[in-house]
């Protein structure tokens, strides 16, 4: 074979390998490529993207195969879908509420051919062009004066220019929300808020200028100026307080409580004892305009009590540095009990300020409860059987009517009840306050009649 003819199969062989690959990179393309684009629409709601995939596709499976992705997750986003060719397909979006001019991502993926076994995918994002406005009230009543100011447009606005055309009427911060949506954090852009650096002045107005040129994501300006006026809220009073401020002569049990001239979200009462310097242990309950503290256990006799008041109103309003102070009456080394009835009944024993003996104890049950309130010990016996409860007991003091201090009950033998023994520290009881029969032989033997009884939960 000559040399010419060796090099015309060799260029003929390039040729076709350089043909070969051109078909393939085309094929391949077209495999991969689609082309989109986006029309405007009057309605700021509704988005058309049309997709040429340049292959004939099947058009009865496509809805399944899109998704939509929008910038704000809890964007809800519907489409419907047209078909120009056989190889074109126009997606109608439709938003339901704003903020418009979110960045979307639109995803197809693996829709069918009309060649065997061939499928394409095809992924966007873009961001549909729309004007800017304000959105937010633009005069507002009854604001924090800690903030925040909301400041919210139609459609996601550049932070910088937020910085630039947004004109605050004292130093502050101006940032955009930050929600969370199923555990996940992410910034809405279209919603601000302005945080002042220092607390405002109750009851006084301010504005908030944002001047033209400030831009959306999209790029399209604000050509008017807008600004929103807002009144900042009353202060937050205390009406009165339970005891009143420097009060002598306190009950050693009730309640705490503070009354507001409005409505509290939340709060609390702090109760020290100023001669320990110990905080009272309690619950708080927020009950419309007031708060109510009650303690764990009675207050010492003889003791000075600082509340530190903390309260927010509806509007996040708080209250700033309130304190009162009560003293308690006084015993003078006299024996009074603190029953307490909560989760664990007890009796503890006390003799002027200093606890001396600590009892387990039982309550009424549920259908038969202990009567609540201050009592004070009246006679006194050794036993006494109750043909209705079949049972009797040991060691009793009367402290009202029927309701009486006694040992754990004892059989028609006369022998104590093991098993309500082990209920000691559990309501128990049809209304009186069992003790083990030492405690009770104790009480019996030691508290004189007219002793307090203070029973609470």
């Amino acid at each position: 074979m000559s040399g010419t003819r060796i090099l015309l199969l060799r260029k003929g062989f390039i040729t076709l390998l350089l043909l070969t690959a051109c078909f393939t990179l085309l094929f391949f393309w077209i495999f991969l490529y689609s082309a989109s684009q986006v029309s405007k629409h009057p309605n700021p709601a509704v988005i058309a993207l049309t997709v040429n995939f340049l292959l004939p596709m099947q058009q009865d499976n496509l809805e399944s195969a899109v998704t939509v992705i929008p910038e704000i997750p809890t964007t809800k986003i519907t489409y419907q879908i047209r078909w120009k060719n056989r190889s074109t397909v126009v997606l109608t979006l439709k938003q339901d509420g704003l903020p418009y001019g979110q960045l979307l991502t639109v995803k197809i993926d693996r829709a069918h051919t009309r060649l065997p076994f061939l499928k394409k995918s095809f992924q966007t994002r873009f961001r549909p062009p729309v004007p800017v406005s304000l959105v937010s009230e633009k005069k507002l009543e009854n604001i924090c004066t800690r903030g925040p100011v909301t400041i919210s447009f139609n459609s996601p606005v550049n932070p910088e220019d937020m910085k630039k055309y947004v004109k605050l009427p004292v130093a502050g911060k101006i940032e955009p929300l930050t929600p969370v949506y199923r555990g996940n954090s992410y910034t809405d852009y279209s919603r601000w808020q302005y945080i002042p650096s220092h607390p405002l002045k109750n009851d006084t107005s301010y504005q908030i200028l944002i001047n033209p040129g400030l831009r959306n994501k999209t790029g399209v300006k604000l050509n008017t100026a807008e600004k929103i006026t807002f009144h900042t809220a009353l202060p937050v009073r205390v009406f009165s307080t339970s005891p009143a401020d420097q009060s002598t002569g306190t009950t050693l049990y009730q309640n705490v409580e503070a009354v507001f001239d409005q409505e509290i979200i939340r709060g609390s009462l702090k109760i020290t004892d100023l001669n320990t310097n110990k905080i009272i242990p309690g619950v708080h309950e927020i009950q419309g305009n007031k708060i109510v503290f009650k303690p764990d256990h009675a207050f010492l006799p003889g003791r000075q009590y600082k509340v530190e008041v903390r309260a927010a109103a509806k509007n996040n309003e708080v209250l700033e540095n309130h304190n009162f102070f009560f003293t308690t009456m006084k015993m003078d080394g006299k024996y009074w009990l603190d029953v307490k009835l909560g989760k664990t009944h007890t009796v503890t024993v006390y003799k002027g300020d200093q606890p001396i003996r600590h009892m387990p104890a039982s309550g009424g049950r549920a259908e038969t409860p202990t009567p609540l309130g201050s009592f004070y010990t009246q006679d006194r016996g050794h036993s006494f059987w109750s043909p209705r409860f079949g049972e009797g007991a040991t060691y009793w003091v009367r402290l009202v009517g029927q309701i009486l201090i006694h040992s754990v009950p004892r059989d028609h033998k006369w022998q104590i009840k093991k098993d309500e023994h082990e209920k000691l520290g559990l309501p128990a009881s049809h209304g009186c306050i069992r003790l083990s029969e030492e405690d009770a032989k104790w009480v019996y033997q030691n508290i004189p009649g007219g002793t307090l009884v203070i029973i609470h939960l």
